[in-house]
């Protein structure tokens, strides 16, 4: 009796620990997971806010630009889309150069 209890809690704390090595392993391989290591290439919600009731603010990060992104139960618009800023450094551009409009760079 006391030997079958031992037993049947011996392959629980086994399965129980290949599913959590399991896991932890998924999330280390897959980006898309939360937690896991996404590429610098992959979505990412850099800030999200809730203008009012029915509408949601995101900024998304994607492929070296950031859009800014509104959700409503009408569905879901880009607002605006512009170079992210650790991009823009890459090709020399300053923060301030990005925030005008009217400045042309080269």
């Amino acid at each position: 009796m006391l030997m079958d209890i031992l037993t049947s809690l011996a392959a629980l704390a086994l399965v129980l620990g290949l599913i959590l090595g399991l896991a932890v392993l998924m999330r280390r391989m897959n980006p898309m997971m939360p937690g896991g290591k996404g590429t610098s290439q992959g979505v990412k919600v850099l800030e999200s806010k809730m203008a009012d009731n029915k509408h949601h603010l995101v900024v998304i990060g994607w492929r070296g630009y950031e859009y800014l992104v509104v959700s409503s139960g009408n569905g879901v618009a880009v607002v605006d889309k512009k170079p992210s800023l650790a991009e823009s450094e890459k090709q020399g551009q300053t923060s301030d150069e990005l925030e005008q409009p009217g400045s042309e760079t080269g």
